[in-house]
This record gives C-alpha cells, structure tokens and sequence, in this order.
C-alpha cells in the first residue's frame, strides 16, 4: 500500500468511529464544539471521498451526514455521486428526492430535471405505492446534552431525609 498523506491520514482519522471514551468526551462538550467537531468528521469524508471516490458506502454516509447537519444541496450531490457508483434502493432514490426538493427555495414550485428523473426511477420501484415518493417519516436529530458537574452534584444532592422514597432514591444513585 502506498504511503497516507498527512492529510489522507488525518480524513481518515476525522471518519472513524468513536471509541466509547471518545464519544463519552465529545458528548460532554458544550454544543458549539460538538458540532463543529461533527462538521470535521463530515469534512474529513468529503475530502476522503474526494481522493477515493469509488466507495458507494462513503457516499450514502456523507449523504445522511449533510441531510442532518441541513445542507441539502451537498446531500443531493453526495446522492449523485452515489447513484452514479450504483443503481440504488428505493431509499436512496427517495433521498435523493427529498434533498433535491428541500434544496429548492420556499416558494418555488417547480420541478426540475433532475427532479422529474429522480421521481420516475423512484415510481419504477412500486408504480401502485402512493407513499413512494414520501420521505420516511423521522424525528428530529438533537445533538445530545450532558450535564455539567455543578448539575450532576445538584442532582446526586437531591434524596434527603429518611422516608422509604429518599432511601431508594440514594440507593439508586449508589449503584449508578
């Protein structure tokens, strides 16, 4: 195998999973830094991408990564450069879809090419579904909140007095 690049090695590190102490630290971040730790990771891929673009994977990740962070016009070009790799699942189609839709401004109605394209291989699935072009329907993604250590002492402070409930509650907190 040739040699990484600093720069391959580092995309290549911004893309990897997590271990649970990692994740446990980025969880603990305030928002601002958690996101944009997040935005490297996507940016690590996209340049990783950018080198090797022949990973159909990388491509649907990057997809779904910039779907989340709201970025629909990168999503939908992340979904073309997958469907061009392979033909798709109805999934990805309908993704691709979506951001294609969501990339438009409010008030226009229009159907582009691309649109119309994406729409006709997404009825070619299952020409009788009427949901076919609907997105799955999702809940909203929230980055997670951990507690600071002034909140969790708060907390841990929390059962006092000797009634059966104060009890149980402490006891909980001491196998915690």
């Amino acid at each position: 195998h040739p040699e990484k690049t600093p720069q391959q090695s580092a995309a290549a590190a911004a893309t990897s999973v997590p271990s649970s102490e990692q994740a446990a630290a980025i969880a603990a971040m305030p928002d601002e830094e958690r996101r944009a730790m997040i935005e490297q990771m996507v940016g690590g891929l996209a340049e990783r991408l950018k080198q090797e673009p022949g990973d159909p994977d990388g491509w649907r990740m990057l997809a779904r990564s910039y779907a989340v962070l709201g970025r629909s016009a990168e999503s939908a070009a992340a979904w073309r450069e997958l469907l061009k790799l392979e033909k798709g699942g109805a999934d990805d189609w309908r993704q691709y879809a979506y951001e294609l839709a969501n990339d438009r401004a409010a008030a226009d109605t229009s159907v582009s090419e691309e649109m119309e394209a994406a729409f006709t291989r997404l009825r070619e699935f299952d020409a009788d579904d009427p949901l076919a072009l609907l997105p799955a329907p999702r809940r909203e993604r929230k980055l997670p909140h951990a507690l600071t250590l002034e909140e969790v002492e708060t907390l841990l402070a929390q059962p006092q007095g000797e009634e059966a409930l104060s009890l149980r509650d402490r006891a909980l907190f001491e196998l915690a």
